[in-house]
């Protein structure tokens, strides 16, 4: 075997591919585009295999993954001409750090999405897990984490990766009829102040962060105000959200607070948490991670479940009680 020699081809292989690629995208032919992009990463990551220190293997690499989150957007929408026309425009985020067998797992929430007309941006926090996932056909965009970040900066990625008037934050352990999505949409259009709608929710004591009263999923009958949404499945209005500059803490990482976190930010900027009633047939859920009392690793370091879920809830409680000292 010659290595100067495998590498050579792969690199010429994957320039010649990938300028096919572009072409064809020009012509307005993106399912062909994507194939050939597709193509065109394999032969750039042959060449980093021979060569790691190829700066031009690397580029070629980095347009080609890039390209192929927009290739297949882009042929989506162009099969589906009524969603442009369609407000507001839903796109959902998940972040995924595993990849349980049975009936909740990141590949049923994706073949529950088959019908979902919008984006679907996935985030994982395992390497490995995207590596083997990101080219599934229900993933609009994607990104790949060289370790765990948290949920918190998963959310914030995801949501920057969207085109869309409202992010569709989802567990990867939920399950779905779509049509939930449009149903809990309704609520920004009945509270025009709503910067945050989940399925349900809790009113909390600020002081113990206990709940004093609950709105179970798909037990309540109208739009209530919640202090906290269920962190598996809600919406965020973005624009109203990105005019009062409201993000997701991520020193809340790896998870814990962070839908009480956005409550208080959204109350600070004038807006509203609400829990919007859904049909209980359409979903779905088991707990998830975060109810898992065991240590988990944060950027490659173990952390320990108890000491993060102590730390949050200060960070939080110190941000509620200087809110209500504005009020």
């Amino acid at each position: 075997m010659d290595p100067a020699g495998d590498f050579n081809q792969s690199l010429a292989e994957a320039e010649r591919v990938l300028g096919l690629a572009d072409g064809l995208t020009r012509l307005g032919r993106p399912a062909e585009a994507k194939e050939l992009t597709r193509q065109g990463a394999e032969w750039a990551a042959a060449a980093i295999a021979c060569d790691p220190q190829s700066a031009k293997a690397a580029r070629l690499l980095s347009v080609a993954l890039f390209n192929l989150g927009h290739i297949s957007a882009s042929a989506k929408a162009a099969q589906r001409p009524d969603i442009a026309a369609r407000k507001p425009k839903i796109g959902i985020v998940i972040a995924v750090l595993d990849r349980p067998q049975g009936a909740h797992g990141i590949d049923q929430l994706l073949h529950d999405l088959q019908t979902f007309p919008g984006e679907v941006a996935v985030v994982f926090n395992d390497p490995a897990l995207g590596a083997a996932l990101c080219t599934h056909p229900r993933i609009d965009k994607w990104a790949i984490l060289s370790a765990n970040a948290g949920v918190a900066r998963g959310w914030n990625i995801g949501i920057n990766l969207i085109e869309a008037d409202i992010a569709a934050i989802l567990n990867a352990d939920f399950r779905l009829d779509p049509q939930i999505l449009d149903q809990m949409a309704l609520g920004f259009v009945q509270k025009p102040d709503a910067g945050i709608i989940g399925l349900g929710g809790q009113v909390i004591d600020p002081q113990t962060l206990e709940a004093v009263a609950q709105y179970l999923p798909g037990q309540f009958q109208s739009i209530v105000p919640v202090d906290k949404v269920t962190g598996y499945c809600f919406l965020m209005h973005l624009d109203r959200c990105h005019q009062a500059g409201i993000t997701i803490d991520p020193r809340l990482s790896p998870y814990f607070f962070e839908e009480l976190d956005l409550m208080v930010k959204c109350r600070k900027a004038g807006l509203g948490t609400y829990a919007m009633p859904v049909d209980p047939a359409l979903f779905s859920h088991e707990g998830g991670i975060s109810t898992r009392d065991r240590p988990i690793a944060l950027f490659g370091q173990i952390v320990d479940r108890a000491r993060v879920l102590a730390r949050n809830a200060r960070l939080v409680q110190e941000k509620w009680e200087k809110q209500k000292a504005q009020d």
